[in-house]
């Protein structure tokens, strides 16, 4: 238990922007803040004690200093050799929802109220039903992906296993964000300095280690990922893990449908709007005349029938 990273999954990767090489062999404390690292060191003597002690919270550093990493909830579940003893920890996290900071209360009619008090009910059972879900799926994930490293003819089924639950982790984090922003149109989001060229690294550095639900590579071969970003950006104040989750999706997607050629990411001052234009433009399939309204509406896709290629 010297809290050296032994195994690395493609989810972490995705998260940290961190490939398996760099990660495994070096501290596990090094990838989280200061304040973190002291809790990590702590849950991990509570396991050599036998113990397994309480989730915590953990907070990553990220990559390129950009903006604090995301927060994760992390259990931390005894390894036994066959004597019984704590040779390991297996380390099962839950990704946190940022939480807005609490408002000034305003005066609010009897009506108002209670539409508001129906509404935070209404988040807190979707988030307790989210937290419910990806639990016990991060329990899955990860004793499946501890099983499938013994060479075994269970490794394959085991591997299968890890990566349908990833997938529909994913789907329940994603819902939990749509429910987010459906709910609240004009959400409390964090107003810090952005670095762009920090923003897209990382997003660039998760979408490359980001496989499919088959646990091939996103990314093909023939395809590669190009940047245009001018040195001297004015500076602009945004939410830097909302930027970073949405080059992440518009990122993905184009590498979906792209087997050869390029996906660019560009990022080009606005003097109109005062803001930034993030352009994702790839060499892929494209999307016919006819179809370009209807995939922007909720739900849709252009490719509607049962033999589709892509989902």
């Amino acid at each position: 238990l010297d809290g050296n990273v032994t195994e690395w999954n493609h989810y972490m990767c995705m998260l940290t922007g961190r490939n398996q090489d760099a990660a495994v062999g070096s501290k596990f404390s090094d990838f989280v803040s200061a304040g973190s690292g002291t809790a990590v060191r702590e849950g991990l003597k509570n396991v050599g004690d036998g113990h397994f002690g309480l989730p915590f919270e953990v907070q990553f550093k990220a990559q390129g200093g950009a903006a604090p990493g995301p927060t994760v909830l992390l259990s931390l579940t005894p390894q036994l050799d066959e004597k019984g003893q704590a040779i390991g920890a297996l380390c099962i996290g839950q990704l946190e929802v940022r939480t807005a900071p609490p408002k000034v209360p305003e005066k609010k009619t009897p009506t108002s109220s209670a539409n508001a008090d129906g509404e935070s009910n209404s988040r807190k059972t979707k988030g307790m039903v989210m937290h419910e879900l990806r639990s016990p799926l991060h329990g899955i994930i990860g004793l499946a992906t501890t099983l499938s490293q013994d060479d075994s003819p269970l490794q394959k089924p085991l591997k299968m296993i890890a990566s349908s639950g990833e997938r529909v982790l994913e789907l329940v984090t994603n819902l939990m964000d749509y429910w987010n922003l459906a709910e609240d149109s004009n959400p409390d989001l964090a107003e810090d300095p952005l670095d762009f060229h920090a923003l897209v690294n990382e997003s660039m550095a998760r979408c490359e280690q980001a496989r499919d639900k088959r646990g091939k590579p996103m990314k093909k071969d023939k395809v590669n990922i190009i940047k245009d970003i001018p040195a001297n950006l004015p500076t602009i104040y945004g939410d830097p893990q909302a930027i970073i989750q949405l080059l992440y999706h518009l990122i993905m997607n184009a590498l979906k449908f792209t087997h050869q050629g390029q996906v660019s990411i560009s990022i080009v001052p606005n003097a109109r709007t005062k803001c930034m234009d993030i352009i994702v433009e790839d060499t892929g399939i494209g999307i016919s005349k006819g179809s370009i309204n209807r995939v922007f509406e909720a739900f849709q896709q252009e490719d509607t029938s049962e033999s589709r290629r892509y989902e």
